[in-house]
């Protein structure tokens, strides 16, 4: 029995070394993960510490693709549904998108070529403009503005399959339910995946992801505009839908504005990977993608625009 005991005793201690042994060459691995290694970072395809080299740019089709299903996203569907019932369809709703797509077309023209002249992105640039002290104060004033556009994007589609999956749920409950939670956090977790891919996953998912998109987008166009009855029908619709709002012209055009500046002034992390001035120049104009779905009938388009989410979702992460 001693003989036993001890050989009992040998094992455990055995176990327990091998457990130490193991969790400090775990902590090891995720020591050197989390260290930075700028030789490699700079290597890598998305070189966040250095302007690009050449052989870092991107071909100007997936630059596109990745750029067009950026340019769609979630918060239109907000923008779509603010100004569809607040203004009518035609001609306000279709000039106020152009005027406030085309501000920030023009902040996106001009950051975006800087991006692609220098190579550089954000971060780059502000220490080169603020030096490296004063450019904490973009960069954190960006950092704010992106993890609230993550809040909001993952909200929304939380939101979408809770409204989905419980048609009668209580607006005042539905950010405690279950179904909520889950969904955003899996959006989030989504979202958050491509950051460790970068460019070179986002190119892969974009490229296939737009041809569903675009087709989506215009089915659910053809969709809702028939549902209403036609274009007279749909103008119909949307005048009466919009009676009793007092929405002014001004407000309308800061709420298209507000929806994608965020995307417009970051355009740099997007238009320095481009080879060619056509890239370059062809990526803010993917500012107009972002103008909203207002062709949605909103008695009639909860699935199609629940399937505009998860793609949106898919494409951007």
């Amino acid at each position: 029995m001693p003989g036993v005991f001890f050989y009992d005793l040998v094992c455990l201690i055995e176990g327990v070394k091998l457990t130490f042994w193991g969790s400090i060459l775990m902590l090891n691995k995720l020591k050197e993960w989390w260290t930075l290694d700028e030789a490699a970072e700079e290597s890598s395809a998305d070189n966040p510490l250095s302007a690009l080299n050449e052989n870092q740019r991107r071909n100007t089709g997936p630059l596109l693709a990745l750029a067009f299903g950026w340019g769609f996203l979630v918060t239109g569907l907000f923008t779509g549904t603010q100004l569809g019932n607040g203004i009518p369809f035609w001609p306000d709703i279709i000039y106020t998108t152009f005027l406030g797509n085309f501000a920030n077309f023009v902040v996106g023209a001009v950051v975006g070529y800087i991006g692609y002249k220098t190579a550089c992105n954000s971060g780059l640039l502000y220490r080169y403009v603020y030096g490296n002290v004063g450019a904490y104060i973009p960069v954190l004033f960006i950092a704010i503005l992106t993890i609230g556009w993550q809040g909001i994007v993952v909200g929304a589609f939380g939101i979408t399959w809770t409204l989905a999956l419980n048609p009668g749920i209580a607006p005042a409950d539905i950010f405690s339910s279950s179904t909520f939670l889950i969904t955003a956090v899996f959006a989030g977790l989504l979202y958050t995946a491509t950051t460790y891919f970068g460019v070179k996953g986002l190119e892969r998912i974009s490229i296939p992801s737009v041809a569903i998109l675009v087709f989506v987008g215009l089915y659910a166009i053809y969709l809702n505009i028939m549902q209403a009855g036609g274009l007279s029908g749909f103008q119909a619709l949307s005048i009466d839908l919009v009676s009793g709002s007092k929405m002014t012209t001004i407000e309308a055009i800061n709420i298209v504005i507000g929806s994608w500046i965020v995307g417009a002034v970051v355009m740099p992390e997007y238009t320095r990977f481009a080879k060619k001035n056509m890239g370059c120049h062809s990526n803010p104009i993917h500012c107009f993608d972002h103008c909203p779905m207002v062709f949605a009938n909103p008695r009639r388009t909860r699935w199609c625009r629940i399937k505009r989410f998860f793609i949106l979702c898919i494409l951007r992460g």
